[in-house]
This record gives structure tokens, sequence and C-alpha cells, in this order.
């Protein structure tokens, strides 16, 4: 457009250029917060299409004819121009070349603990396993004393029955709660009172 005077749609098609810029650039400021490398290439790069376009404004101007009055001049611009897009081009691929490698090591510290997972899936597993092995231990032994519990207290209710019967007395006991008296099968047979239920 600008080489053949027909600036009918070069104007609006710049201004469309350098908001799609813009927009990339803000973009990429977004996407390499982290990494302070990639800021100071992206602040190079902001340097070097500034002065693309100030090159630009001082080659063309506002209406977008050449401003340069001899060849040699426009030469000169032009060549600059070609200069800077072709370091703007380098610094475009030195920081896709530090991406490609952050991609890289981002890729082998997946693939790391993607390995790890099982590992530690397997540890958890373990000691989940043990944990519950212990409960289980735990919960037998508990059952083990408490049927002993139970062994003892039915001898000992039978040694107190038979103790009864040979020394012919018997017990009762009283519970002021509820207002019940209970008695031993021996006192009831003392007493002569047959309960059948």
């Amino acid at each position: 457009y600008i080489l053949d005077n027909q600036s009918s749609d070069a104007e609006r098609i710049i201004k469309k250029k350098i908001k799609n810029n813009e927009t990339l650039l803000q973009f990429l400021r977004v996407a390499i917060k982290d990494s302070s490398v990639q800021q100071k290439n992206l602040a190079v790069l902001q340097d070097l299409i500034r002065r693309k376009y100030s090159l630009v404004d001082a080659t063309f101007g506002d209406s977008l004819k050449f401003n340069a009055t001899t060849v040699q001049q426009k030469k000169a611009s032009l060549l600059a121009g070609k200069y800077l897009m072709k370091a703007i081009s380098q610094k475009v691929d030195e920081m896709q070349d530090i991406e490609t490698k952050l991609l890289v090591q981002r890729r082998s510290d997946f693939l790391y603990s993607e390995k790890q997972t099982p590992v530690y899936f397997y540890i958890v597993s373990l000691f989940s396993l043990g944990i519950l092995g212990f409960a289980f231990f735990r919960i037998y032994r508990d059952f083990g004393m408490q049927v002993l519990a139970n062994r003892k207290l039915k001898i000992a209710i039978e040694t107190s029955e038979l103790a009864e019967k040979v020394g012919n007395y018997g017990v009762w006991t009283f519970n002021r709660k509820t207002k019940e008296c209970v008695f031993s099968n021996n006192l009831l047979n003392i007493l002569n009172i047959n309960l059948t239920v």
C-alpha cells in the first residue's frame, strides 16, 4: 500500500496491526509473568517494535507517502526497517527457543511426578493397610479380652450359685431408681416361691 502510494486502506490496516500487536504483547506479558528472563526479552522486543514504528513514522509520516526526499534516504530507511524486522524476528525466535526449553523441562517434571504417583499410592496403601491391620488386631484383642471376662463372670456366677445352695442362703438386690427387687434362684427356693415364666 505504501510503496504504491495507495493509502486509502493502509491507515486502517496499520492501526489494526498496531492494536493486534498490543493485544499479543499483553497476552505475552501475562503468559511469561513467572520468567524474569522472558520478561527482559519482552522488554527488548517491545523496544524493537517501538523503534520500528518510529522508523515508519519518520519515513512515511501521517500521509503514508515517503518523507525521505532522495532515493538514497529511501533506501537507507527501508534497509534500517529490514534490519529492525530481522532483529524482531531473532528476538521472537530466541523467546520461542526459551519457551520450548521450558516446555521440555515442564514435561520432564510432569513425567517424573507421573512416575512417582504410583509409588506414593502404594506407600499410602501400605500405610493404610498397616493401620487397618493394627485396628483389626486391637479389636480382636479387645474381643478376646471380653470373651475371657465373660467366661470369668460366668464361672463367678456359677460358683456363687453353688455356694448359695451349699450354704443354704440367698441373695437379693434392690434398685432404688426403678424400685425393683431381684432375688437369686436359691433365695426363691428357700422361701418356697416357685416362679414360672
